[in-house]
Protein backbone atom coordinates (compact mmCIF):
# COMPACT_ATOMS: atom_id res chain seq x y z
CA UNK A 1 0.00 0.00 0.00
CA UNK A 2 1.11 3.51 -0.76
CA UNK A 3 0.83 6.32 1.80
CA UNK A 4 -2.58 7.95 1.46
CA UNK A 5 -4.09 5.06 -0.47
CA UNK A 6 -7.67 4.24 0.51
CA UNK A 7 -8.76 0.79 1.54
CA UNK A 8 -12.23 -0.57 2.20
CA UNK A 9 -12.98 -2.23 5.51
CA UNK A 10 -15.77 -2.80 7.97
CA UNK A 11 -16.06 -3.64 11.66
CA UNK A 12 -18.12 -6.68 12.59
CA UNK A 13 -18.95 -7.31 16.23
CA UNK A 14 -19.23 -10.68 17.97
CA UNK A 15 -21.02 -9.74 21.21
CA UNK A 16 -21.47 -13.35 22.37
CA UNK A 17 -17.81 -14.25 21.90
CA UNK A 18 -16.60 -13.99 25.48
CA UNK A 19 -15.64 -16.16 28.42
CA UNK A 20 -18.50 -18.00 30.17
CA UNK A 21 -20.13 -16.27 33.11
CA UNK A 22 -19.62 -19.52 35.01
CA UNK A 23 -15.84 -19.76 35.25
CA UNK A 24 -15.96 -23.33 36.53
CA UNK A 25 -16.99 -24.86 33.18
CA UNK A 26 -14.32 -26.13 30.77
CA UNK A 27 -13.61 -24.28 27.53
CA UNK A 28 -12.00 -25.34 24.27
CA UNK A 29 -10.51 -22.65 22.03
CA UNK A 30 -9.72 -23.36 18.37
CA UNK A 31 -7.86 -20.57 16.60
CA UNK A 32 -5.38 -21.17 13.78
CA UNK A 33 -3.28 -18.26 12.54
CA UNK A 34 -4.70 -14.84 13.40
CA UNK A 35 -7.65 -16.66 14.98
CA UNK A 36 -5.59 -16.90 18.15
CA UNK A 37 -6.01 -13.16 18.81
CA UNK A 38 -9.16 -13.21 20.97
CA UNK A 39 -7.93 -16.26 22.86
CA UNK A 40 -4.86 -14.39 24.01
CA UNK A 41 -7.32 -12.02 25.62
CA UNK A 42 -9.08 -15.02 27.16
CA UNK A 43 -6.00 -16.45 28.86
CA UNK A 44 -4.87 -13.00 29.99
CA UNK A 45 -8.31 -12.46 31.54
CA UNK A 46 -8.18 -15.88 33.19
CA UNK A 47 -4.73 -15.11 34.61
CA UNK A 48 -6.01 -11.80 36.01
CA UNK A 49 -9.06 -13.54 37.52
CA UNK A 50 -6.90 -16.18 39.20
CA UNK A 51 -4.49 -13.59 40.56
CA UNK A 52 -7.40 -11.53 41.87
CA UNK A 53 -8.84 -14.62 43.53
CA UNK A 54 -5.53 -15.37 45.23
CA UNK A 55 -5.11 -11.83 46.56
CA UNK A 56 -8.74 -11.17 47.45
CA UNK A 57 -9.52 -10.64 51.13
CA UNK A 58 -12.77 -12.54 50.70
CA UNK A 59 -11.41 -15.75 49.22
CA UNK A 60 -14.17 -18.05 48.00
CA UNK A 61 -12.06 -21.02 46.88
CA UNK A 62 -13.29 -20.35 43.36
CA UNK A 63 -12.92 -23.22 40.93
CA UNK A 64 -11.73 -22.43 37.40
CA UNK A 65 -12.58 -24.82 34.59
CA UNK A 66 -10.06 -26.43 32.29
CA UNK A 67 -8.86 -24.31 29.40
CA UNK A 68 -7.69 -26.10 26.24
CA UNK A 69 -6.12 -24.30 23.26
CA UNK A 70 -5.86 -25.67 19.72
CA UNK A 71 -3.61 -23.50 17.58
CA UNK A 72 -2.47 -24.05 14.01
CA UNK A 73 0.16 -22.34 11.87
CA UNK A 74 2.65 -23.15 9.11
CA UNK A 75 5.67 -24.09 11.21
CA UNK A 76 7.30 -23.72 14.60
CA UNK A 77 9.60 -20.82 13.71
CA UNK A 78 7.78 -18.55 11.26
CA UNK A 79 4.40 -17.73 12.78
CA UNK A 80 4.11 -19.43 16.17
CA UNK A 81 4.66 -16.02 17.74
CA UNK A 82 3.02 -16.70 21.13
CA UNK A 83 4.79 -20.02 21.73
CA UNK A 84 6.79 -18.86 24.76
CA UNK A 85 3.83 -17.03 26.30
CA UNK A 86 1.61 -20.08 25.81
CA UNK A 87 4.16 -22.39 27.38
CA UNK A 88 4.48 -20.04 30.35
CA UNK A 89 0.70 -20.05 30.77
CA UNK A 90 0.78 -23.85 30.78
CA UNK A 91 3.50 -23.79 33.39
CA UNK A 92 1.44 -21.43 35.56
CA UNK A 93 -1.69 -23.62 35.08
CA UNK A 94 -3.53 -20.77 33.34
CA UNK A 95 -3.91 -22.94 30.26
CA UNK A 96 -4.56 -26.61 31.00
CA UNK A 97 -3.28 -28.02 27.71
CA UNK A 98 -2.16 -26.60 24.38
CA UNK A 99 -2.06 -28.46 21.08
CA UNK A 100 -0.19 -27.25 18.00
CA UNK A 101 -0.93 -28.18 14.39
CA UNK A 102 1.74 -27.42 11.77
CA UNK A 103 0.85 -27.57 8.09
CA UNK A 104 4.28 -26.72 6.64
CA UNK A 105 6.75 -28.13 9.17
CA UNK A 106 9.69 -29.85 7.39
CA UNK A 107 9.84 -33.57 8.05
CA UNK A 108 6.43 -33.69 9.77
CA UNK A 109 3.13 -34.82 8.28
CA UNK A 110 0.82 -31.91 7.45
CA UNK A 111 -1.58 -31.43 10.38
CA UNK A 112 -4.56 -29.15 10.90
CA UNK A 113 -6.50 -28.28 14.06
CA UNK A 114 -9.39 -30.54 13.06
CA UNK A 115 -6.95 -33.47 12.98
CA UNK A 116 -6.02 -32.76 16.59
CA UNK A 117 -9.68 -32.50 17.56
CA UNK A 118 -10.31 -35.94 16.08
CA UNK A 119 -7.26 -37.33 17.87
CA UNK A 120 -8.46 -35.94 21.22
CA UNK A 121 -12.09 -36.84 20.66
CA UNK A 122 -12.55 -38.60 24.00
CA UNK A 123 -11.44 -35.55 26.02
CA UNK A 124 -13.44 -33.14 23.87
CA UNK A 125 -16.59 -35.22 24.19
CA UNK A 126 -16.17 -35.34 27.97
CA UNK A 127 -15.62 -31.58 28.27
CA UNK A 128 -18.36 -30.50 25.88
CA UNK A 129 -21.09 -33.08 26.45
CA UNK A 130 -20.50 -34.55 29.91
CA UNK A 131 -19.34 -31.32 31.54
CA UNK A 132 -21.37 -28.79 29.49
CA UNK A 133 -18.27 -26.96 28.32
CA UNK A 134 -17.97 -24.12 25.82
CA UNK A 135 -16.47 -24.49 22.35
CA UNK A 136 -14.93 -21.47 20.60
CA UNK A 137 -13.85 -21.15 16.97
CA UNK A 138 -12.03 -18.16 15.52
CA UNK A 139 -10.53 -17.90 12.04
CA UNK A 140 -11.32 -18.45 8.38
CA UNK A 141 -14.69 -19.61 7.15
CA UNK A 142 -13.25 -22.79 5.59
CA UNK A 143 -11.41 -23.74 8.76
CA UNK A 144 -14.51 -23.12 10.85
CA UNK A 145 -16.56 -25.36 8.58
CA UNK A 146 -13.99 -28.17 8.86
CA UNK A 147 -13.77 -27.82 12.64
CA UNK A 148 -17.55 -27.90 13.08
CA UNK A 149 -17.74 -31.03 10.93
CA UNK A 150 -15.12 -32.66 13.15
CA UNK A 151 -16.93 -31.57 16.31
CA UNK A 152 -20.05 -33.22 14.95
CA UNK A 153 -18.05 -36.37 14.22
CA UNK A 154 -16.65 -36.42 17.77
CA UNK A 155 -20.10 -36.02 19.34
CA UNK A 156 -21.59 -38.66 17.07
CA UNK A 157 -18.84 -41.26 17.41
CA UNK A 158 -18.08 -40.93 21.13
CA UNK A 159 -21.72 -40.40 22.09
CA UNK A 160 -23.03 -43.08 19.72
CA UNK A 161 -25.61 -40.62 18.44
CA UNK A 162 -27.57 -40.49 15.20
CA UNK A 163 -27.29 -37.58 12.75
CA UNK A 164 -30.57 -36.13 14.04
CA UNK A 165 -29.39 -36.44 17.66
CA UNK A 166 -26.18 -34.60 16.79
CA UNK A 167 -28.24 -31.86 15.10
CA UNK A 168 -30.31 -31.53 18.26
CA UNK A 169 -27.25 -31.33 20.48
CA UNK A 170 -25.54 -28.69 18.30
CA UNK A 171 -28.75 -26.66 18.36
CA UNK A 172 -28.84 -27.07 22.13
CA UNK A 173 -25.26 -25.75 22.39
CA UNK A 174 -26.23 -22.70 20.31
CA UNK A 175 -29.35 -22.07 22.39
CA UNK A 176 -27.27 -22.25 25.58
CA UNK A 177 -24.58 -20.02 24.04
CA UNK A 178 -21.93 -22.74 24.37
CA UNK A 179 -20.88 -22.79 20.71
CA UNK A 180 -19.13 -19.52 19.86
CA UNK A 181 -17.90 -18.43 16.44
CA UNK A 182 -15.93 -15.43 15.22
CA UNK A 183 -15.39 -16.16 11.54
CA UNK A 184 -13.38 -14.26 8.92
CA UNK A 185 -14.29 -14.06 5.24
CA UNK A 186 -18.07 -14.42 5.39
CA UNK A 187 -18.64 -11.08 3.65
CA UNK A 188 -16.06 -11.95 0.97
CA UNK A 189 -17.70 -15.31 0.34
CA UNK A 190 -21.15 -13.71 -0.02
CA UNK A 191 -19.72 -11.10 -2.42
CA UNK A 192 -18.15 -13.83 -4.58
CA UNK A 193 -21.43 -15.75 -4.61
CA UNK A 194 -23.37 -12.66 -5.68
CA UNK A 195 -20.79 -11.89 -8.37
CA UNK A 196 -20.94 -15.44 -9.69
CA UNK A 197 -24.74 -15.36 -9.77
CA UNK A 198 -24.71 -12.02 -11.59
CA UNK A 199 -22.23 -13.33 -14.16
CA UNK A 200 -24.32 -16.44 -14.78
CA UNK A 201 -27.44 -14.30 -15.21
CA UNK A 202 -25.59 -12.03 -17.66
CA UNK A 203 -24.35 -14.90 -19.82
CA UNK A 204 -27.72 -16.61 -19.79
Amino acid sequence: LEIGEEIYCNVRKAPLFHLPNDQSVPIIMVGPGTGIAPFRGFWMQRKADIEHELTSRNKRNHSFGEMYLYFGCHNTTADNIYRDEIRQCEKEKILTKCFFAFSREPGIKKTYVQDLIKRNGRDIYKMIVKENGHFYICGSIQMASDVKKMLRHVIQSWGKKSESQVDEYIDKMKDENRLHEDIFGIAVKKLKERTKTAEQYHWN
